[in-house]
């Protein structure tokens, strides 16, 4: 089971997740403060709780990081295949509650949107990168990015696109893959053959 398959079905990104600290690790690059919590939890992967002196509240001193034995919440933000570990959070942002249903809002809703599925969508935004879709009956807004071509499923939108595709115009969408992390369902550019 690859890490896309394991956050689909497994370990949800935004999930709540407990554990006890085993201990942890520091890193320093660049001026940037890493700490590496190793947690046990129920998971048979191992689980490590990553705080950055980037997106923390905290100084990041020896004495402010969970020591061992410490029971701690958190939730799931990622797992990586190479090294089969678990990453988590335990952020505030990440552990309020309406973060924390919104992400199962979304495992709800994608269980009942199948990769392959084919549907219509109002672009909702044309930026460099691709097009933001809204999708009928869909809470969560689609994206077609251009840079991920080898698992769209759809065409590749041409160089130039966004001088004819416009907000408001329906797409042809193919449903690819899901983003867990940002709540969007991607999607695959399945031209309109009459144009």
């Amino acid at each position: 089971m690859n890490a896309y398959e394991i956050l689909k079905n497994i370990h949800k990104v935004g999930h709540r997740i407990s554990g006890v600290v085993l201990g942890h690790e520091r890193f320093e690059i660049q001026g940037f403060v890493t700490y590496h919590v190793e947690v046990e939890t129920d998971s048979k992967y191992k689980s490590i709780l990553v705080y950055n002196s980037f997106d923390s509240d905290l100084q990041l001193i020896d004495s402010e990081i969970p020591q061992k034995g410490t029971v701690i919440e958190m939730v799931v933000k990622n797992f990586v295949d190479e090294t089969k570990t678990l990453y988590l959070s335990s952020n505030p942002s990440d552990l309020n509650e309406t973060e924390i249903r919104l992400y199962k809002e979304f495992y709800e809703v994608i269980e009942n949107i199948k990769e392959g599925t084919i549907l219509m969508g109002k672009i909702n935004k044309v930026v460099p990168f691709g097009l933001f879709v809204d999708l009928e009956n869909c809470p969560f807004i689609g994206l077609i990015d251009i840079g991920h071509l080898n698992f769209n499923n759809g065409k590749q939108l041409p160089i130039g696109f966004s001088s004819w595709i416009k907000e408001g115009d329906s797409i042809k969408c193919i449903v690819s893959y899901f983003r867990f992390h940002n709540r969007q369902i991607g999607l695959g550019w399945l031209p309109d053959e009459t144009r």
